[in-house]
């Protein structure tokens, strides 16, 4: 459309809507690339965004050093479009490429050096810089284009809100649509699309169209407002609360895909509407002092959180009373709908501010394009600053609800500051920091937020052992019951990694004694341990002699507390000296580095949770297979809970894609949702009888099975499931798990049924059960009758689980009873309590 010889602004809008969409497109898609080369490690995390920010903040800060750009600033916003486009379309062959200087920065400095996480930051900024920088010049040369009068305020406000909405629609449109449906790289796809049609649509406009080329750009030399600092340090703050927000909500909402995007949206959805009200507010009011209203109102209203977060379990039970039925959209609008009453006003006030600086800096002296480049860039460089403060000085020092105080605290500050310049009430002022003084000291004594999360409400003769902030994670130490037996459980940001239940015993050992027996039980050995839990399957690993043991763990703090806390399991292992721990990303160590081993245990959270999806792809296990040595083992845990079908079967397959000789192992003595998925690299019938029986003969090793009933060849072989024959019809319509296609962690969040999901995926497994006598390389050595009874009993052991798993407890029992009838030598299922077998 166009007006008076110029787009328009409807148009422009539309445009500007775009950009937001696809820059929050880029962004998410970029930065799971970038955490699959440099890690998920709060450091690696925290220098990519870095990165992203730093080019935003320098494109928006450059652009009006050029004043040749704004003689036809549509059609450079076009140009600005055309390269995020182009460059978006070549980022996957310069990912690809950046493996090298990743691996180069890893061996000169190491995985837990400081350096490596400067570097980290500089070769991110490297390739983030053209884009974001292009992402950051667009304000200042839309302000420009539209904003021709003195109506500073309410179109910059305006220009603001409708790219942060495009922002928000992006982020939901990308985690619930387009990347579990398309993949990354043609979720990527869609972005260049996009800013391909508008950078053409607007770089042909601007040039047919635009008559700004006599336009005297105001462009003289004016002293640095002092609101640009203060705004610099609420960039800071703003940032800051939303680290911290994050680490509270997970507890309340899950640290699944769609709970980040869920929050990120609510974050973006308050900034805009605050930039948009407080732009049609700030023009007709020329009201200075509005500054220090906003910093005080923004304090003022983390009071207010604090009591809405220490109130959040109850609020979330009552929004889900809305809903009728309880599916996982519910679900979801039930965490947007919690989360917008929690961060609306916060956010608000954060948005609220950009507007009003932009008209202050206009009036004091500034060109319209100065004055939102300044701003904008100000206000970013601070956020950067304050997602380091929050998330290494902050939290580590304070914990969140103190930190969130102090954040508060700063608002007030930076409320005064402006307020006694401006010459506001000095009265009303020290009024409210009183009032606010008095507040924090009441929520600090009344409320404990962390600890009112759902997740830490105990039952009776249940209790909460330990809570603690450490820079990665919350971690929590719960006592619990299982079946009436108590038991510990270890937790990050809630989720349990961990624990002394039976069935988390039983496929801690055998997690490490299945692999080590199939490489060799008396042979040296090296392994690698991707995740250390309760150290239960690193102490088994230990047993072995001449066993050198790598462990790469994420989180310091399940160091610490397994040590603590589950001696009982891990007997001391940690300070036993036969361990080398590497705190560090284990996909990332395992790209890096030029050692290889005999066996590599990935002992991974669920896959569904954010960021773990990635240690369950083809590309993850062909990084497994590519650093073993001939022969070795690779073995993995695999939950059947909270996973579809499908699902399941993307990961067995990318799985099997890799290893050939793929066996899936299920421990029947006990009622659990875990298989364990052993392979090798080496030709099919790899299975020794041999071997088990020379681990039986190592007297430590024959102790630890035996604690477990697994104490001779027989039961412990009873627990193969299936081989590469059933492996491939049960995986034969699937296509693989792959990093671009990581489905898992998004469609396996849309869950909710724990118990359903377990026994459809049990049941299939089950069905596809068969003898492992075909894969015996000694099968001379095998009782093959014997080994039979134990097979047609355990039929029926299987049968009964699953009618435990479908809540039919005494149907169950009936086929456990028959098994042990059939077989009395085979232990009952030890957590079902069948009269006469407990």
């Amino acid at each position: 459309m166009i007006l008076k010889n110029k787009i328009h602004p409807a148009l422009i809008g539309i445009c500007f809507f775009s950009s937001g969409f696809s820059a929050l497109l880029y962004q998410i898609v970029w930065l799971k690339y970038l955490s699959l080369l440099f890690g998920n490690t709060t450091y690696a995390t925290a220098a990519v965004l870095a990165a992203f920010f730093s080019g935003l903040s320098l494109g928006s800060w450059l652009v009006p050093r050029f004043a040749s750009a704004f003689r036809s600033p549509i059609r450079s916003y076009g140009l600005m479009e055309l390269g995020v486009g182009l460059y978006a379309l070549f980022f996957r062959a310069l990912y690809i490429d950046l493996k090298y200087p990743s691996s180069f920065l890893f061996h000169l400095f190491g995985p837990q050096s400081g350096l490596y996480n400067v570097f980290t930051f500089a070769v991110a900024f490297f390739v983030l810089l053209l884009p974001t920088a292009f992402m950051g010049a667009t304000l200042p040369l839309l302000s420009f284009y539209l904003i021709r009068d003195e109506q500073v305020g309410s179109k910059i406000g305006m220009l603001y809100g409708i790219n942060t909405v495009g922002a928000f629609t992006g982020i939901l449109t990308a985690a619930f649509i387009l990347i579990p449906r398309l993949g990354l790289q043609m979720t990527i796809l869609v972005g260049v699309v996009i800013n391909l049609l508008v950078g053409l649509a607007c770089f042909l406009g601007g040039k047919q169209n635009d008559d700004f080329d006599n336009v005297q750009l105001r462009e003289k030399s004016v002293a640095q407002s002092p609101v640009l600092y203060l705004y610099a340090v609420s960039g800071a703050v703003a940032i800051a609360y939303e680290v911290i927000w994050t680490r509270i909500l997970v507890l309340h909402f899950g640290s699944s895909v769609y709970s980040y995007a869920i929050m990120l949206s609510v974050f973006l959805l308050g900034i805009s509407v605050g930039s948009y009200i407080c732009g049609k507010w700030v023009e007709p009011h020329k009201n200075r002092t509005l500054f220090a209203w906003l910093q005080i109102a923004w304090a003022f209203s983390i009071l207010l959180q604090l009591v809405q977060f220490s109130r959040l379990s109850d609020t979330l039970s009552f929004v889900t009373g809305f809903f009728h039925t309880f599916t996982s959209m519910a679900q979801f609008a039930t965490f947007f709908i919690s989360a917008l009453q929690l961060l609306f006003w916060p956010t608000f006030f954060s948005g609220a501010l950009f507007p009003f600086v932009v008209n202050e800096l206009f009036v004091t002296g500034d060109s319209i394009q100065m004055a939102s480049s300044k701003a904008y860039s100000y206000n970013t460089i601070g956020g950067i600053a304050g997602s380091l403060l929050a998330g290494f000085l902050l939290i580590p020092l304070f914990g969140t609800q103190n930190g969130l105080l102090v954040l508060a605290t700063i608002n007030l500050l930076l409320g005064l500051i402006w307020g006694l310049r401006t010459q506001s009430s000095r009265l009303a002022l020290i009024s409210f920091v009183i009032v606010f003084i008095a507040g924090a000291i009441l929520c600090q004594r009344r409320i404990q937020i962390l600890r009112s999360a759902g997740i830490f409400q105990m039952e009776k003769d249940e209790a909460l052992i330990n809570l603690e902030e450490d820079i990665s994670a919350t971690i929590s130490v719960e006592k619990k019951t299982y079946n009436r037996v108590p038991y510990y459980s270890l937790s990050v940001n809630g989720v349990n990694v961990a624990g002394t239940s039976p069935p988390l015993v039983t496929i801690q050992k055998l997690q490490a004694h299945l692999p080590l027996i199939l490489y060799g039980a008396s042979k040296p050995k090296s392994v690698l341990h991707i995740g250390f839990g309760s150290g239960g399957t690193a102490y088994s690993v230990s047993l072995y002699p001449q066993t050198k043991i790598t462990v790469v763990e994420l989180t310091r703090g399940v160091v610490r507390n397994a040590a603590r806390y589950f001696q009982s399991v891990n007997h001391g292992v940690v300070n036993s000296g036969k361990l080398n721990f590497i705190f560090f990303d284990g996909r990332t160590f395992l790209q890096n580095t030029n050692d290889h081993f005999d066996v590599i245990l990935s002992d991974s959270i669920h896959p569904r949770y954010a960021g773990n999806g990635s240690l369950y792809t083809k590309d993850y296990y062909q990084l497994v297979f590519d650093h073993l040595n001939p022969g070795g083992v690779h073995s993995q845990w695999i939950p059947i809970y909270s996973l579809s079908q499908k699902n399941l079967q993307e990961i067995l397959r990318a799985f099997i894609d890799v290893f050939p000789t793929t066996y899936v192992w299920y421990i029947n003595s006990t009622v659990n949702p875990y298989v364990i998925v052993t392979g090798k690299k080496a030709s099919a019938n790899s299975i020794s009888i041999g071997d088990f029986q020379k681990a039986l003969q190592i007297p430590a090793v024959g102790d630890d099975l035996k604690k477990i009933a697994a104490g001779n060849v027989d039961l412990v072989l009873d627990y193969f499931l299936f081989g590469p024959k059933e492996m491939s019809q049960y995986v034969a319509n699937s296509d693989p798990h792959t990093d671009d296609r990581m489905t898992v962690e998004y469609e396996s969040s849309r869950i909710l049924d724990r118990q359903l999901s377990w026994w459809l995926n049990f049941r299939d497994l089950i069905n596809y059960r068969e003898s492992i006598n075909s894969y015996l390389s000694d099968p001379d050595h095998f009782n093959t009758s014997r080994y039979a009874k134990f097979y047609d009993a355990t039929k029926e052991n299987l049968q009964g689980q699953l009618f435990v798993v479908s809540g039919e407890t005494n149907k169950g029992a009936e086929y456990i009873e028959r098994a042990h009838r059939l077989n009395s030598e085979d232990p009952d299922p030890m957590d079902v309590f069948v009269a006469g077998h407990n």
